[in-house]
């Protein structure tokens, strides 16, 4: 199976999941929230690949070199979701295409959440989930091996 075919059926997986389970593990508690002497966490979850994933709208130098910033109350989801996609993908996610990939699927969880303001969990994952099957479809249709546009350049 080479590495598209791979992360196709990952993301399939992935989305046949998510709607009939929770995917994402629960939060650690680091030692300073047990104690309470923790200072305010970030509301940034994700910051890769030109792409913000947040809880809270992101002002600043942070959000003028980006593709894409999603705000929802569902971030940390998101962002496991995309560190998981990152690490289960092998080579087929690397520097020539991952800033495609997460914009576009950011660029779906962001239409979804125009449409419903209040989509849950579950939607916000299968909208990215299928966002990024959407990109990868499109990838296999142009081939795959456009290095210089950075489109994909595994095969």
């Amino acid at each position: 199976m080479n590495l598209t075919s791979r992360l196709v059926a990952t993301l399939n997986h992935l989305r046949n999941r998510a709607t009939t389970e929770d995917l994402v593990p629960a939060p650690p508690v680091s030692p300073a929230q047990k104690n309470g002497t923790g200072s305010t966490p970030s509301p940034i979850r994700w910051l890769g690949a030109d792409v913000i994933i947040s809880e809270q709208p992101v002002h600043g130098n942070v959000s003028n070199h980006c593709n894409a910033i999603v705000v929802t109350q569902h971030a940390r989801a998101l962002a496991w979701l995309y560190t998981f996609l990152r690490y289960e993908s092998g080579n087929a996610l690397n520097y020539l295409n991952e800033s495609e990939f997460y914009t576009e699927t950011s660029r779906a969880v962001n239409d979804l959440l125009r449409r419903n303001p209040n989509a849950s969990q579950s939607e916000v994952l299968i909208a990215a989930l299928d966002g990024a099957l959407e990109i990868v479809q499109e990838w296999l249709e142009r081939g795959m091996h456009h290095e210089k546009s950075g489109a994909g350049a595994f095969s």
